[in-house]
């Protein structure tokens, strides 16, 4: 801190770390009070970063902190040897992190063989469940070539105001169906012209219920229920 240099890091580190804290200070999940970021990000460009991402700056500070403590000579051979030690322990991968990133491939059979062209064609809409980030379907649309579109796919935390005010979608997002499911996602089919629905083995539990009133019976093949999504009244 007596240095000017010292300052300006320790200053900036600060910053760094309101800031990936987001607009609002969580707490055991509660909302305790209001960070300079909810200001911030109201202005344009700034309203587009993740602020957790912010964090990576911080471990930039504490690298340049590192490196002055490891090339002064005034400051003694054991701590700047332990200070070593530790950035190279730090680099170790975490273990569980490696055991848990692959994900599996669970691909159904009705998206690699010939039931997908005998029931959609070229640029059919589908919703697919798991919907969204509950599941990998978008992997399953690469597969084909992006032979179809998908009325729910998953590219950040992010959910465009057009897809929030559907209170279907929520329902899908959370993995929740609630009563009166059917009724709200009917206007959401048609308003996307929606040519099929997709159900995938792990969701059929939980939603095929939830469908029954659309009045649509579905299909069995390729490990996956399949609804004809007629135009809706």
């Amino acid at each position: 801190w007596r240095t000017a240099f010292g300052k300006l890091l320790i200053l900036s580190g600060a910053v760094v770390i309101v800031c990936s804290f987001g607009p609002l200070l969580h707490v055991a999940d509660r909302s305790l009070m209001v960070f300079p970021w909810h200001w911030i990000m109201k202005l344009p460009t700034f309203n587009q970063p993740l602020p957790v991402r912010f964090a990576m700056f911080w471990f930039l500070v504490v690298s340049l902190m590192a490196t002055i403590v490891l090339s002064d000579p005034r400051i003694a051979g054991t701590v700047r040897i332990a200070l070593a030690f530790l950035s190279v322990l730090l680099l170790v991968p975490n273990r569980h992190y490696r055991l848990t990133l692959p994900q599996r491939v669970d691909t159904p059979a009705f998206f690699e063989t010939s039931a997908l062209k005998t029931y959609v064609k070229p640029g059919d809409a589908l919703l697919i469940f798991p919907y969204s980030i509950r599941g990998t379907s978008m992997l399953w649309q690469a597969q084909t070539d992006m032979y179809f579109n998908t009325v729910g796919g998953y590219i950040s935390t992010y959910v465009p105001p057009d897809y929030r005010r559907w209170p279907a979608v929520n329902m899908m997002l959370e993995d929740e169906p609630k009563p009166g499911f059917a009724a709200e996602l009917k206007p959401f089919l048609d308003y996307y012209h929606v040519q099929g629905i997709v159900v995938a083995p792990e969701s059929q539990a939980k939603w095929r219920a939830q469908l029954a009133p659309l009045g649509i019976e579905p299909k069995e093949v390729g490990g996956v229920l399949f609804y004809a999504v007629a135009p809706l009244k």
